[in-house]
């Protein structure tokens, strides 16, 4: 089975959202759950990669649809604490949503998408549900794709919502929509290695309006191994660009909050529909 062939599996995704723990009331819909069963199960005996964990829906998502195989998923959050509930660590949802499969779960937390950088192996499955604000989403693919071998499905959670904390997952599923499928409200490809078609979907993305700045020590983690993934001269085109626009962000940095500050008023609207909804 390849992507275009996936189908959403809300038959599983209605037996695990029960199993969820009443504390839990993250924004995970039935759809998400649905979506990451169907692709766990696609690689089901592979190694998982999260980044961006909070609660650990999506990871226990992911396990839940790899039950049936030997997969293991390893999540990485820069929180420590569930931004919601303070008392509950990131990651818990797993413990308790399918604690016979908590021992395929490992969780990092304090750590930025540059942690991946230093990890041994290759992913098969990168989900990416972390910092939504442009660019960070592609910023934590190109960390992921340091640890990714052809073949492998990275998929972005968020990549319909164009509130503002979704606009990186948004636009470059925009850019590189002919290469990849929307299922519910995640965008998916096969990662084919460092084609042409995915460097100019890369700095394309990188050139619309950015909502955030990259810490340059992450710039710099990213330098070398970036090198090992990408050629040469695509390799500097990237940081290039990433280098340029992160100036670009430093020096205009009040232009861009006063401009972001309409954009955060539209998220908490929308959160606070889907909260109503729910009630």
């Amino acid at each position: 089975m390849d992507l275009s062939e996936l189908q959403l599996d809300r038959e599983s995704a209605r037996l695990f959202i029960p199993l969820k723990p009443d504390w839990c009331h993250g924004d995970q819909t039935l759809d998400d759950a649905a979506t990451l069963i169907a692709l766990a199960r696609m690689k089901e005996n592979g190694r998982f990669l999260e980044i961006g964990t909070s609660a650990g829906e999506g990871a226990a998502a992911l396990l839940y649809g790899a039950r049936d195989g030997t997969a293991t998923l390893t999540g990485v959050d820069l929180a420590k604490q569930v931004y919601y509930d303070k008392s509950r660590k990131v990651g818990d949802v797993v413990a308790e949503a399918v604690p016979h499969l908590a021992g395929r779960y490992t969780v990092i937390t304090g750590a930025m998408s540059d942690r991946v950088l230093g990890m041994e192996g290759s992913f098969d499955l990168i989900h990416i549900d972390a910092a939504h604000s442009h660019p960070w989403a592609v910023f934590d693919m190109l960390c992921a794709l340091t640890r990714a071998e052809p073949g492998a499905i990275v998929a972005f959670h968020d990549a319909n919502y164009t509130a503002a904390l979704s606009q990186a997952a948004y636009f470059f599923s925009r850019v590189f929509a002919g290469h990849g499928r929307f299922i519910g409200n995640h965008f998916a490809f096969e990662y084919r290695g460092p084609t042409p078609e995915l460097v100019e979907a890369i700095l394309r993305s990188l050139d619309l309006t950015w909502q955030a700045a990259l810490p340059p020590k992450l710039l710099v983690a990213l330098h070398g191994p970036l090198h090992d993934v990408f050629s040469e001269a695509d390799a500097m085109r990237i940081m290039a660009r990433l280098l340029e626009r992160d100036g670009h962000y430093m020096s205009n940095v009040q232009i861009y909050t006063d401009i972001n500050k309409g954009l955060w008023h539209r998220e908490l609207e929308r959160r606070k529909l889907l909260a109503a909804q729910k009630g």
